[in-house]
């Protein structure tokens, strides 16, 4: 998945293929289940990589603050966010993952 649309540099390969293995890596520890099983879930294999504390709030990439999520999960998590900071499934700006 390609972050944009602007020509990469040398660098930007880099940080393209840093973020690659980083999804495997959350796709790996999921081991073809959703992480969160929201109410919406369809219990298929997970297909978005879900960021616990956003990157607007200064989340970054570690493994920790990623969760392997279905589509629907994924925007069952954004669409109740009470709900979501309950389960863990996001984390407020500056609370550690």
């Amino acid at each position: 998945m390609k972050r944009s649309g602007i020509r990469q540099t040398p660098r930007d390969h880099d940080a393209e293929r840093s973020w690659e293995e980083t999804r495997q890596q959350v796709f790996e520890r999921a081991r073809g289940r959703c992480e969160a099983a929201t109410p919406a879930c369809t219990r298929r294999e997970p297909s978005d990589v879900h960021h616990r504390r956003l990157r607007s709030q200064g989340g970054g990439d570690d493994l920790v603050n990623l969760l392997a999520l279905t589509r629907e999960c994924h925007a069952f998590v954004h669409a109740n966010p009470a709900l979501s900071y309950e389960r863990g499934w996001l984390l407020r700006a500056g609370q550690a993952p």
